[in-house]
């Protein structure tokens, strides 16, 4: 929709899932392993913490969702014991969070910290990090990072999904709204009518914690390809330099070569 409207200047309504590109071909079957890293996506949401963990299928390879915590009105360290219970957290080296998480609640204690503090009180110690990148804190440049992941306009699949996964909600909150997993907010996540951004209204912010989980991973491991900046000033010294080279039609060595053939 959004490719209509930029390159062929449609007047398009946008409408519809937010991810058309998560479809039957999504799901795989598979089992993780502990010979490679684990990568999570953490959103602590609003009574509603979800978690997804991935790995990478094979070196260079597509990446899938495996498994998965999606809860509600639970305490945080209620949440942190239920991924330290899991037989993978040992091979976990990344959490990748909402950037929100650093702020310090009522407590007095971040998300982050929380989470990081009961984790190694444990004795695992992974990596939590988020968006470094201003555009990564755009929910459209997060959308649009995972639906191309998902499948690009090659028809190239970069993420499954674990068929265990692809099921209903895990129950229902106090606010009387369903618990989604990934498979169900992929599925059912759907745009605000005449927008680009997700229903985020009431009866639909239920279904956006898993994806956007997901979606801190997926700008992470998904990235638009990005020229550094010394990089780029490399690049403009060496074009500046070639521009500067005599040219083989107009330099003195083509003068010379003309007077020695005429």
């Amino acid at each position: 929709q959004m490719a209509a409207a930029l390159l062929r200047g449609e007047l398009v309504i946008m409408e519809g899932r937010v991810y058309p590109t998560y479809d039957g071909g999504s799901i795989i079957d598979y089992d993780w392993t502990p010979d490679r890293k684990v990568v999570c996506g953490y959103d602590p949401g609003f009574h509603r913490p979800h978690l997804s963990a991935l790995q990478q299928i094979e070196e260079g390879g597509p990446w899938c969702v495996f498994d998965e915590i999606s809860v509600a009105d639970v305490s945080r360290d209620y949440f942190a014991e239920l991924l330290c219970n899991k037989p993978w957290i040992g091979s976990c080296t990344e959490i990748v969070e909402d950037p929100a998480a650093d702020q310090a609640s009522t407590s007095g204690e971040s998300d982050r910290a929380a989470l990081k503090r009961y984790l190694q009180a444990k004795g695992y110690h992974p990596q939590i990090v988020h968006a470094t990148h201003p555009e990564e804190r755009i929910k459209t440049y997060r959308y649009e990072r995972l639906r191309s992941w998902l499948r690009d306009g090659n028809d190239r699949r970069g993420l499954f999904v674990e068929r265990r996964l692809a099921r209903g909600p895990y129950g229902t909150g106090n606010d009387g709204y369903p618990i989604a997993g990934i498979h169900m907010a992929l599925e059912e996540q759907t745009l605000k009518k005449g927008s680009d951004d997700a229903d985020r209204s009431e009866k639909e912010d239920h279904k956006s914690h898993p994806v956007d989980a997901l979606g801190y991973v997926a700008v992470r491991l998904n990235p638009v390809t990005r020229v550094g900046r010394e990089s780029f000033r490399k690049h403009r010294k060496n074009a500046a330099a070639k521009a500067d080279e005599p040219s083989r039609k107009t330099g003195p060595l083509a003068a010379r070569r003309r007077r020695r053939t005429g």
